[in-house]
């Protein structure tokens, strides 16, 4: 008879073996797959259950993401592109004789780079409550993850980092179709999962150390005010950098905001040159009709001129002056003005006179002179050179040193009046009463000395504090590995965001109020000049993103976990010492007899259903493939791994209806009467204009099976040579 799980050979050469056993094993699978089995064994009475569990990495591709402007602009040492390796595994079990997709997970690793050292990142991670048994559910999905990161830790990774982000009800990550019964976890659940996870690791000698990422970001704000802060670790997809774009569009729009109202605080006046000058060529040229051509970068394909890039060596437009304007990324006004007469030079350079974009550029020159040169007297300073007109009649200004950067100026204004509430403090007639100016109080040089003597004094405390923290954490995690030790890790020193009981009964003044208790009295010494305040609204700063970054980051500190790989280094006391060299032991006993492969040893292979986890979700959608059922999760199983053994099989492409040719980009679908309709965008634009009934849904279609098919080719090639 036939074996388990193996269906019998129909004969002339057709694979019918389409089993999770049979789909190809590397030693990352074998490792992961064996730690499984045995928590399984050590668990279950049942000695053949462990066999019933499959692992598998279905796909590994190199994959890259690249930082936006926003990043390049407000971080240093930020690589232009970062490459990272995807990889896709997925647990299956064998229920009634047929495999089930139960457990799968998506992570990234990246190399040490500019932007932090080896680390891994925790993706995506999804599953469906049919293992058998039940009770040890949780343990084994533990373990697939604590195996891989002892993977990873082994092969000389240093950190891992998690987002614990639950998905929304009814939201899928990479199953479709959840059981009814299985219960989405809220935040603190999956905060409490995930803890019980990284104890595992600590018991197991996998993590030496946990932190939340927001105490990276705290040393931000003690940089100097010119200095930018250093790129903290780039992950694709992660919070930080969405956050960051963010929040640097609400402070553009904010600028904008401010540089077209006249209204300023009754002390402040706020001079920025770079947002003047942004929004006169966004209002005055950039909005003009015959700007059309000037505002985006020339593409010689899209417009036919494939010589262009041969006649012009220095290409420039003006959305990418808009842009450096509204960053602030001109020093001087003659650098602006230089670009702004490079576009319009390029475009009379390779347009004959009398061609329409060579008239237009003529045109927009004179208007953007004439603007400037009205913007330029009103500001009134730091202009050097004057307005003066050439031969042909045309308007030319000269520019030296005139500063775009950003100025914040304090003034004195009168204010009315306060009655005295004694006769002894009247104010004399007509005094005015002038506000604070920063740095115009004058100490003694007795009091300046003791002042910095303080700060010299705090900072060393401070560091030495720090050193006695990371002690204390070590032993503290290393000796009682629990979920209550990590928690209390990821909380740190920031009681009011992590203790909402307090925080509730007593407020957040309240707490302010006890904080100032505990630190005990202080003496009021004066502030030396050089001392910046109110750096929490300081945009002059560099790092002033990065502090904003640092702030949402802390309302949800518990949430973004930092695992350390490698042993900490500096340890002080000889019990955090001691005990890190004890799990070092316990993490080689974990690991046994497994000889670990390197870098170069990865095996590089694509798999377009599976490459990226949305790409799965859009064809389950589109197929039906459910996970909602046992009877629908062994039948989506099933098509699963026979496209997992047939990668190239033309029936996994998504095909039109209509024309039956392969759907990309945009899939329009319809239901009615039982019966679906999937077409393309162009027999869907004929089918709209014969005015039908059925009501057409666009679904986004990443799935590409050439693309993937030559770039996993090309992957291949290049890891084997």
């Amino acid at each position: 008879g036939a074996s388990p799980g193996h269906r019998p050979d129909l004969g002339g050469g057709v694979q019918t073996d389409f089993t999770a056993e049979s789909l190809p094993r590397n030693e990352l699978s074998k490792f992961i797959e064996e730690k499984v089995r045995d928590v399984v064994r050590s668990k279950c009475e049942d000695m053949g259950m462990a066999e019933t569990v499959t692992v598998r990495e279905v796909s590994c591709i190199v994959q890259a993401t690249t930082p936006n402007d926003t990043i390049q602009a407000n971080f240093a040492s930020v690589p232009q592109k970062v490459e990272y390796l995807s990889r896709a595994i997925m647990v299956f079990q064998r229920i009634d004789n047929v495999d089930i997709a139960i457990f799968s997970m998506y992570v990234q690793e990246y190399d040490e780079d500019g932007s932090g050292p080896r680390r891994v990142y925790l993706a995506y991670l999804d599953s469906v409550e049919f293992f058998r048994p039940r009770r040890i559910r949780t343990d084994v999905y533990h373990e697939v993850v604590v195996s891989y990161f002892g993977w990873c830790k082994a092969r000389g990774f240093e950190q891992v980092h998690i987002w614990s982000c639950p998905p929304s009800r009814g939201n899928n990550f990479i199953f479709w179709a959840h059981p009814t019964s299985q219960k989405t976890p809220n935040r603190q659940r999956l905060q409490s999962w995930y803890q019980a996870l990284l104890a595992r690791c600590v018991e197991l000698g996998v993590a030496t150390n946990v932190h939340s990422l927001c105490d990276d970001f705290e040393q931000y704000g003690k940089l100097p005010g010119g200095e930018l802060p250093k790129c903290p670790p780039i992950l694709a997809g992660d919070y930080w950098l969405d956050e960051a774009s963010r929040l640097w569009k609400q402070h553009e729009k904010r600028m904008n905001s401010n540089a077209s109202s006249s209204g300023r605080k009754s002390n402040q006046i706020v001079e920025d040159k770079s947002i003047d000058l942004a929004c006169m060529l966004k209002s005055k040229i950039m909005s003009v009709a015959a700007a059309v051509p000037f505002l985006v970068p020339v593409d010689p394909k899209k417009l036919g001129i494939l010589d262009y890039f041969n006649v012009i060596k220095h290409p420039m437009d003006l959305g990418t002056v808009h842009e450096q304007l509204m960053k602030h990324n001109y020093d001087k006004l003659s650098d602006a003005n230089k670009n702004v007469a490079l576009v319009f030079k390029n475009a009379m350079v390779y347009n004959p006179v009398g061609h329409p974009v060579h008239m237009a550029a003529l045109k927009l020159q004179n208007t953007y002179n004439l603007e400037l040169s009205k913007m330029c007297e009103k500001w009134q300073s730091e202009l050097v050179g004057g307005r003066r007109a050439n031969g042909d009649g045309e308007v030319v200004i000269d520019f030296s040193d005139v500063s775009l950067k950003r100025k914040t100026m304090n003034v004195e204004v009168p204010t009315r009046k306060k009655k005295a509430k004694d006769s002894g403090s009247k104010s004399q007639p007509g005094s005015r009463a002038v506000s604070p100016v920063l740095g115009s109080v004058q100490p003694n040089d007795k009091l300046a000395a003791m002042a910095a003597a303080q700060i010299k004094s705090q900072e060393k405390m401070i560091q030495r504090k720090e050193m006695e923290t990371v002690d204390n954490n070590v032993r503290l995690l290393l000796s009682a590995p629990t979920p209550a030790s990590v928690s209390q890790l990821m909380m740190g020193q920031d009681f009011t965001v992590t203790d909402p009981q307090k925080k509730g009964k007593r407020g957040v003044g309240a707490a302010k109020k006890a904080k100032r208790e505990d630190m005990g009295p202080t003496m009021p010494l004066p502030i030396p000049q050089n001392v910046t305040l109110n750096a929490k609204s300081d945009k002059s700063r560099k790092s002033w993103l990065a502090v904003e970054v640092g702030k949402s980051l802390r309302k949800m500190r518990s949430e973004f976990f930092v695992i350390s790989l490698k042993p900490v280094p500096q340890l002080q006391t000889s019990e955090a010492k001691s005990a890190q060299d004890r799990m070092a032991k316990v993490f080689k006993k974990y690991l046994g007899d497994f000889s670990v492969p390197s870098k170069d040893s990865d095996e590089l292979h694509s798999n377009p259903l599976v490459d990226m986890r949305h790409t799965y979700l859009e064809l389950s959608q589109m197929r039906h493939l459910q996970f909602n059922t046992l009877r629908l999760a062994k039948y989506s199983s099933s098509i699963l791994l026979y496209y997992l053994h047939r990668p190239d099989a033309p029936s996994l492409a998504p095909c039109c209806d209509n024309c039956k040719s392969i759907i990309t980009k945009t899939r329009w679908h319809a239901a009615q009467d039982l019966a679906e309709v999937n077409l393309c965008t162009p027999c869907y634009e004929k089918v709209k204009q014969q005015k039908t009934s059925k009501v057409f849904t666009p679904f986004r279609i990443t799935f590409d099976m050439q693309r993937q098919r030559k770039m996993g080719t090309k992957k291949t090639t290049s890891s084997s040579s």
